[in-house]
Parts: structure tokens; sequence; C-alpha cells
């Protein structure tokens, strides 16, 4: 919600309606275990990241990677090496290789071989919130850019697909400000000289201590929103309530209601309690406690909501089912049973009892 949230704001003001929930990021980016989750590149590689970032000094490591999908060039591997050479600042660099295919005999990744670590996999996430990781070079994929907001490390954008990847390099540099962008050459290559531009203006720059305030206030809204009520737990629990409530069984059944009393001489009673039939009247529903015509048979419906012990403006009580569901069997056992008199009483030929499906 707080990275975009102007946009989302117009949208629902706009009446589209639009539940952004996240970030959703590894639990290991906040210290936490990771109880889910699979990596279909994982190797070895993870206890050398890990051992040779603790002997690094803190925000000294430049990350490099550019995701799980894209290989880079020889060209563009020669280019970061000599922006990695002139910065003279430890780098732990991912490349990635086709399938069963060695590392290149590169002469000029010989030459940096003793300033940095050079790796086939890494545990990003590990990496990301490690304290010696100082700047993140990435394609700027949404999820490695996720990733790296939320453990607070500024960013380096050099996008590589016309997919979101510009957009979000657009946001990392002129919108967000937690990093920059690559600019490359007219034929879409970077230099050398670019890239350790870009690394020096993030690590060292004018511009170096805004960047890096600015992505630890992000890095602060995450754990924020991510936390027991905060902005994503509460959107979370409004789609519970609101969108599984309404569309999860009330209108599935009013439907219901409708078609069977549009089949004949047949009185339906939709029942709820009083909670579901405000917000049915809210939504715009007819809800007449008086018998209603459906269609040219003869049928008819009606509502008749009920008490369920719970004051009809405080869904709380209504959310902890632990609580709520005793007290809805009391008052609904009452409720139904006096819906069935009613029909008893009424003489139809036939008679159709809908009731929501929470009380037992």
């Amino acid at each position: 919600m707080e990275l975009e949230k102007d946009v989302i704001v117009s949208l629902n003001n706009n009446g589209h309606v639009f539940l952004p929930v996240g970030p959703i990021v590894s639990a290991t980016i906040f210290g936490k275990e990771e109880d889910t989750g699979f990596d279909l590149f994982k190797s070895d590689d993870k206890s050398n990241c890990i051992e040779w970032l603790n002997n690094q000094k803190a925000s000294s490591v430049i990350y490099i990677s550019f995701g799980t999908l894209l290989l880079l060039s020889e060209k563009e591997i020669e280019s970061i090496a000599a922006g990695l050479k002139n910065t003279k600042r430890p780098f732990l660099w991912v490349i990635r290789l086709p399938e069963n295919q060695e590392p290149p005999e590169l002469g000029f990744l010989k030459e940096i071989m003793e300033q940095g670590l050079i790796v086939s996999w890494s545990p990003q996430t590990e990496v990301l919130s490690h304290l010696s990781d100082g700047c993140f070079l990435s394609h700027c994929g949404w999820n490695s850019l996720l990733e790296s907001l939320a453990a607070g490390v500024p960013v380096i954008a050099c996008p590589r697909w016309t997919t979101e990847q510009p957009t979000n390099a657009k946001l990392v540099a002129d919108v967000w400000g937690v990093g920059v962008k690559v600019k490359k050459d007219l034929e879409c290559v970077i230099s050398g000289e670019e890239v350790g531009r870009c690394v020096e203006e993030v690590m060292s720059g004018p511009r170096s201590e805004e960047i890096r305030k600015n992505v630890l206030e992000l890095k602060a809204a995450a754990r924020e929103a991510l936390k027991d009520g905060g902005s994503s737990d509460n959107i979370i629990q409004i789609f519970v309530n609101e969108v599984y409530q309404r569309q999860g069984h009330v209108n599935p059944l009013l439907r219901l209601g409708k078609l069977l009393a549009s089949k004949g001489n047949v009185l339906v009673t939709f029942s709820a309690s009083k909670s579901i039939g405000k917000k049915m009247k809210k939504a715009g529903a007819s809800v007449s406690g008086d018998p209603t015509p459906v269609g040219n048979c003869g049928g008819m419906i009606r509502f008749d909501f009920f008490d369920d012990g719970c004051s009809e403006d405080n869904d709380d009580e209504r959310n902890d089912l632990d609580m709520y569901l005793p007290k809805l069997e009391a008052y609904g056992k009452k409720a139904l049973a006096l819906i069935i008199h009613y029909h008893a009483e009424n003489g139809w030929p036939v008679s159709c009892l809908i009731n929501n499906p929470f009380v037992p």
C-alpha cells in the first residue's frame, strides 16, 4: 500500500476496487525462518556466500544479480567487471550459466577474483538482509525489487526486458528515490565507466545519504505493513470479511432463492443475520419482509433478518468465530423456529427456507 498509495487511492476513488497486500517477500528478509517455498537453482554456494559476507565491512559490498532467467552476454560481463574493478569495492556477483555449462575462462574475471566472490547462485534474501550489503545492481524484476526495498538496500537499476523492468527502474530512480538507473549507449549496451559511476553515486556520492534514508523509510514501512494490524494485515481481513462474505455464500444462496421462486407457486424465505441484511441493503439489494413476486409463475420471495447477539456495527465480535458461532447458534435457532412457524401458518402449497449456512 505504502509504495503506490496515490495510485491505489485513485483507483479506489474511481470505482475500481483494488486491495493491495504485501510486500510478499521471504520471512528471511526480516530475520525469520522461511517455512515455505523452494528455489529451482539452489546449490552449495549458500555457505560460501554467507561466510564471505561475514568477513566484509558493514554496507560495503556490491551485490550483483540479474534474476534466475537472464543470462548475461560476454560483453555485458566484461563491462560490469571493468566497472567493479574501477570501484575497488568488494562485490558478490551471481552469474547465471546455461544448465550443465562450466564458467567461461574470461581473463577480465580473473583480474577481479581477489576483489570479490563470483557464484552461480546465492540465497538472495539472506544476502540482501546481511549487514555487509551496500547496494544491489539488479535487472529490476518486481520480486528482486521488493526484496531489496524490504531489506533496506539501495538499488542500481539495469533493466533488461521490456516488461515491468523499465517501469520499476523509473520508480527506483525518479519516484521513490531509492537508487539510480544505469544509462546505456545508443546500442543499448552498458559501459564499465557507467557501472562504476552508478556504484559511487549510490555508495558515496552527494545523494547517497538521501538514497539510503529513502530506502530505509520504505524498509520500515514494509515491516509496519506486514505486522499484525498493519495495512497488509488489515486489507487481507477486509478481503475476508467483505469479498468472501458477500460473494462466497450470500449471493449464490440469493440466486438459488430467486431461481426457486421463479419456477412456480412457491414462497421462499431468505434468512440471515441483521448484519448481513444491513450489508445487502447498503449494496442496493431490495430486501423486503413482505413476499415479493419473482417471475411470472406466482412465486414469491421474502427476507427475514434475525438478531445474532452482536451489535450490527461491530464486526470485530463476528471475526472471532470461536466466540461468535455459539452465540449465533443460540439466537439462530429461535429465529429459524419463528420462520418455520410463519410458513406453517401461511398455507402455501410449497414453501422453502434458505438460510445463511453460518447458522448451525
